[in-house]
Parts: structure tokens; C-alpha cells; sequence
């Protein structure tokens, strides 16, 4: 059979560009037997995909090395890129605010219907049914716009965590980990409390905690004792 030329190849080449979108490198490699035409096709579907990938989340020429390469997977990227802007919007629209009406759980203390009337930077003031109730917010460690149960009451022995610095033993980057992931969790609070869920947001002071699809429950960072996968 006579070999063909260059023009013969680019010309099938072109004809396989035009009829299965691949690229003119993929086309040249079925054209040249160093690929089946399903490989080609496969591995441009892989590279579209790879394309669009990169473009939905804004990745630089180093992360698309970092994937390429499998130095890294894509959670791993999405973590390191965007754990601290999501930390930052997360902190500039809290939850646990003027305005705020459900149930408010203290620690050492009953859970309280009310409504959030005053906030400082340390306090808050909650209009219950009983009248106005003057409340640290470091006393504080989750509340709900509904009645929302925990599944279990837990240690109530440990007080919240007053400094600043010592919140952060379960990491900004874990727990945006598992919102990414979608990862269920069981999150114990000091003082008692376990809730059960998905992370939905991740703050340096609040966590929103979905329980079900209808419900969810507002976290205090400084209540934190443990946060772990459910089995």
C-alpha cells in the first residue's frame, strides 16, 4: 500500500477535526496510529471538560499545573484558592444580628425563644417572652429561626473558648473542606450539644450547620469542641 504524503495526512487529519471536534494534535495522532479514533475522542471530551473546569473557577496557570501535574486534586485547589474569601464574605453578613427572632441556645444555660432587639460589639439584648434579657454573645453557642433539635445533649462541662487565637484548632481550610465536599458532620459544642448535618457556611465566628433539607442551625465558633465526618 502506498504510504501517504503530507498533504494525504493533514487533509484526513482536518476531516477528523471537522467531523468529531478534536484537535488538530489529537486528529494528527489517530492519523499516525498512535491512537485508536474512541481514545482521541475520550481524551478530547477529557480535555473540554478540563477546559471548562478551569474556566467556571478562575484557575491560574499554576493550579492548572498543579492538577495536570496531580500534585494536587481540584478540592484541594478550590480550598487553598478560596477558603479566605469565602471566610471573609461568610464574617461580613452574620447571622446572629439585630433583627434576629428564634431560639438561642447558652451555654450552661436553657434554650431561649426571643427576638435579637440591641447588638454591641460584645453583647446583645433578646426581648423574650419574659422581657429583655441582657446576654454576652461568648455565651451564645448556636441558635435557629426554628425549633431545631440536637441529636444529643452532650458534655456540659466545658466552658467557650475566650480567646481569639484558640477558636481555630479545627482549621478555617478543614471546615471549608467540608462544605466543598458536602461532607456530613457531627459538630459537638462546649457546654454540650451535638448537631448532625452539612456545612453551608463557614465564618471565623458563625458556621451555619444544614440538620435537614428544610432546617438549618447557626454555630458559634467559640463553642467549638470537636467537628468530625459521620460514619
Amino acid at each position: 500500500m502506498k504510504a501517504e504524503n503530507k498533504t494525504e495526512k493533514r487533509q484526513r487529519a482536518k476531516k477528523l477535526v471537522r467531523q468529531y471536534q478534536l484537535s488538530m494534535q489529537l486528529a494528527f495522532a489517530v492519523v499516525n496510529n498512535e491512537c485508536s479514533l474512541h481514545e482521541a475522542i475520550v481524551q478530547s471530551r477529557e480535555d473540554l471538560e478540563f477546559e471548562l473546569l478551569v474556566q467556571k473557577h478562575d484557575l491560574s496557570t499554576r493550579e492548572v499545573s498543579s492538577l495536570k501535574n496531580k500534585e494536587m486534586s481540584l478540592h484541594d485547589v478550590l480550598v487553598q484558592k478560596n477558603t479566605k474569601n469565602h471566610i471573609d464574605e461568610t464574617d461580613s453578613f452574620p447571622v446572629l444580628t439585630r433583627g434576629l427572632s428564634g431560639f438561642f441556645w447558652r451555654h450552661h444555660g436553657e434554650r431561649l425563644q426571643g427576638e435579637i432587639i440591641t447588638e454591641t460589639q460584645y453583647d446583645l439584648e433578646l426581648l423574650t417572652a419574659e422581657g429583655s434579657l441582657d446576654i454576652p454573645k461568648l455565651h451564645i453557642k448556636a441558635c435557629s429561626a426554628e425549633k431545631v433539635e440536637p441529636i444529643d445533649d452532650g458534655a456540659n462541662d466545658q466552658a467557650p473558648i475566650l480567646r481569639v487565637e484558640d477558636r481555630f484548632r479545627i482549621s478555617n481550610k478543614q471546615l471549608y473542606r467540608f462544605l466543598l465536599e458536602k461532607t456530613p458532620v457531627r459538630v459537638s459544642l462546649l457546654g454540650g450539644l451535638v448537631f448532625e448535618g452539612v456545612l453551608d457556611r463557614v465564618g471565623r465566628y458563625e458556621c451555619t450547620l444544614c440538620v435537614s433539607e428544610q432546617d438549618s442551625v447557626v454555630l458559634l465558633r467559640h463553642a467549638f469542641a470537636l467537628v468530625e465526618e459521620v460514619s
